[in-house]
């Protein structure tokens, strides 16, 4: 059993990338990053293990979209937008770990 939530942690945490885009001005280029978020499927099962899970998410976008951006207020609109099209571009991902 233990193997089975470990397997299964590992399979969906590894669908479950954080795709973002950090639009920057300078160049006008545009740069895409990812991180993996893990857990364990068992502990999705509760109301609070649900609401960790969606922090870990929530906190992986802000550490991704705010890296390097911390002193730099002139970014503060791209960032937010890197922010919310981080969410969007999850919030199918997060569903169908929810739901398993």
């Amino acid at each position: 059993m233990k193997f089975l939530v470990m397997a299964a942690a590992v399979a969906v945490s590894g669908v479950l990338l954080v795709p973002t885009l950090a639009h920057a001005r300078q160049a006008d280029s545009v740069e895409q990053v990812s991180a993996t978020v893990r857990y364990n499927p068992a502990d999705l099962h509760t109301q609070e293990g649900a609401s960790r899970f969606q922090r870990k998410v929530d906190a992986a976008i802000k550490i991704m979209c705010t890296r390097g951006r911390e002193n730099m207020p002139s970014m503060i609109s791209d960032t937010r937008r890197c922010i919310a099209e981080a969410r969007q571009a999850t919030q199918p991902n997060v569903q169908l770990a929810l739901a398993q």
